[in-house]
């Protein structure tokens, strides 16, 4: 009787965000807006508005209100299945320096290296925050932006949420693959 080891039944358990995750790599660039200025309103972040967009690669500028202070910060969303490597946060840190924002948010639809957490830490100011796929496939479905629950364990992007009737003067838009 053959014996599975524990990594080969740790690779063949389902990750529930996966079918989600794959949408999101997917997602056209005004819809990742929509649904990117969703989360980020919810979040607690005011006037968010893109800044850049680099073939996957997406920039959203964004004010975090307090009592005491504006703060300017950035989110920068990669569309990747690939890990995401030390040399991203360096950059984007480095960006975020160049546009004098108080705080950053790299966010990857794959995951995260270890080196990455320690470049992360190793900025003080402005502070670079890291956010896997599967957190941020969690993130969204706990917020209920944009994700539906098909079974118990698997969750797909539902953009018909995110639109108000009078916002779709052709219908719901289409989560269509991109074209590279």
């Amino acid at each position: 009787m053959p014996c599975c080891s524990p990594t080969a039944a740790l690779a063949a358990t389902p990750n529930p965000a996966e079918p989600l995750l794959g949408q999101l790599r997917d997602l056209a660039g005004p819809e990742l807006d929509r649904l990117v200025l969703a989360w980020l309103a919810r979040a607690g972040l005011t006037h968010v508005a893109l800044a850049e967009r680099r073939g996957q690669v997406s920039t959203y500028r964004a004010l975090l209100q307090s009592r005491l202070a504006l703060l300017s910060g950035r989110v920068r969303i990669y569309q990747r299945c690939r890990r995401l490597q030390a040399h991203h946060v360096e950059a984007f840190a480095g960006y975020l320096l160049r546009q004098r924002a108080s705080f950053g948010l790299l966010i990857s639809t794959g995951e995260l290296t270890r080196a990455a957490h320690w470049a992360a830490d190793a900025f003080p100011a402005p502070r670079v925050q890291l956010l896997a796929g599967p957190d941020w496939a969690d993130d969204l479905a706990n917020r209920h932006i944009g994700v539906r629950s098909r079974r118990l364990w698997q969750r797909l992007l539902d953009l018909d949420g995110l639109f108000s009737p009078s916002s779709k003067p052709g219908g719901y838009p289409s989560c269509k693959r991109r074209k590279p």
